[in-house]
């Protein structure tokens, strides 16, 4: 059966984006708290040390609180800015997958679709996305648009085993195939099918970001998937970029030629860069400090990255304690690094997916209208 565009069963949004991050568990209790509910709150802290608390900020978060200088609060506890978003990768772009879909997306388009099981569906996006990098279905109860949370009556929701996928996903669009699991009842009737699909991916108007920001995406994908010494690998080639890339921009303000750039940046040991870069940023880094932060990248990125490459180790080796700490590292490397633009790029981004409120009243009489429902 051909695919068809059926737009009066479709519906389509761009929902905004919105700071994302998660209490880190290095946090204390806000000091104005009641005792008992600061120990209550210690308590069950202790007691979950392995779930987490989202914290959804103001988008618009400032310089100073990107600085470092001030503390953040969820209401309930106190903690910086830069401990959130290293808590967040660290946790959550081992644990969920697709979170790294977030940290690459730009923007992300909601449809919402009325499906007959066994049509083929093609959606054509309102506005192309350039790369679109992934889908998720979400399936739901259709809702009457008047009185959002009352169910459709009678709608045959959860009745009815189907199977039904997102294909040829591109910048333009994507196409929905569906069918009834053998054996089960079956129905004419759109209504017990309402999918959302949340396709994100890189508006057309977005900026390239740099090669950095994209390894250490790559390397939490890697991570989300088990693959922990591939997760290592790009974890490294991220920081090495990002420290090329932040040595390069210096050097092109000290007015040097690129080609004499160039052969600086390709002569310089990667440890002695390192070094140069923390001293272009504080001055007041004591050679100590300094050596403090060589060892660490050397010990969790690049000797497991050489000992990776070398065929020193079996990559099966790897655990994820060990992938963890890499994008960890690197994470807390570019964020005391780099200044307030390489600091918002590390700030991971959700957008809402609250399909329900999508429906209208001319989406359900398009449905009830096309065919009455056979339930059964």
């Amino acid at each position: 059966m051909p695919s068809v565009i059926r737009s009066e069963f479709v519906r389509q949004w761009t929902p905004a984006r919105r700071v994302e991050l998660l209490v880190p568990r290095n946090a204390h209790p806000r000091d104005d708290l009641p005792k008992a509910i600061s120990r209550l709150e210690l308590q069950a802290q202790i007691k979950n040390e392995n779930s987490f608390r989202p914290f959804y900020p103001k988008s618009q978060l400032t310089a100073r609180e990107l600085s470092g200088d001030e503390t953040l609060s969820d209401g309930i506890y106190s903690f910086t800015l830069r401990d959130a978003v290293v808590e967040t990768y660290e946790v959550r772009s081992l644990s969920l997958p697709g979170f790294e879909d977030h940290y690459i997306a730009s923007c992300q388009r909601n449809v919402l679709a009325a499906i007959k099981v066994g049509e083929p569906l093609d959606i054509i996006f309102d506005d192309p996305l350039e790369s679109p990098t992934s889908i998720q279905k979400h399936h739901f109860p259709a809702r009457n648009p008047n009185a959002p949370n009352a169910r459709v009556r009678e709608s045959g929701y959860g009745q009815f085993p189907i199977r039904i996928e997102a294909l040829s996903l591109s910048d333009r669009g994507f196409s929905i195939i569906s069918c009834f699991e053998d054996h089960y009842r079956t129905t004419t009737s759109r209504l017990p099918f309402f999918f959302g699909f949340a396709v994100a991916g890189t508006s057309t108007t977005e900026a390239q970001w740099p090669m950095w920001r994209t390894l250490l995406k790559r390397a939490m994908h890697e991570a989300s998937r088990q693959r922990y010494a591939m997760a290592v690998l790009h974890a490294t080639f991220a920081v090495e970029s990002f420290i090329d890339e932040t040595i390069s921009q210096l050097l092109e303000v000290a007015s040097l030629t690129e080609k004499f750039c160039e052969e600086i940046i390709v002569s310089t040991r990667l440890i002695a860069k390192i070094g140069q870069l923390i001293n272009s940023v504080d001055r007041h880094y004591s050679q100590n400090q300094i050596s403090r932060v060589q060892r660490k990248l050397q010990n969790h990125l690049f000797s497991p990255r050489n000992r990776i490459a070398h065929g020193r180790i079996d990559p099966h080796q790897i655990s994820q304690s060990m992938a963890t700490q890499a994008v960890k590292t690197a994470v807390e490397f570019v964020w005391d690094w780099s200044g307030e633009d390489g600091r918002r790029l590390l700030i991971p981004w959700s957008f809402e997916t609250n399909f329900a409120a999508m429906i209208d009243a001319q989406l359900i009489n398009a449905c009830t209208a096309e065919e009455p429902a056979r339930l059964g």
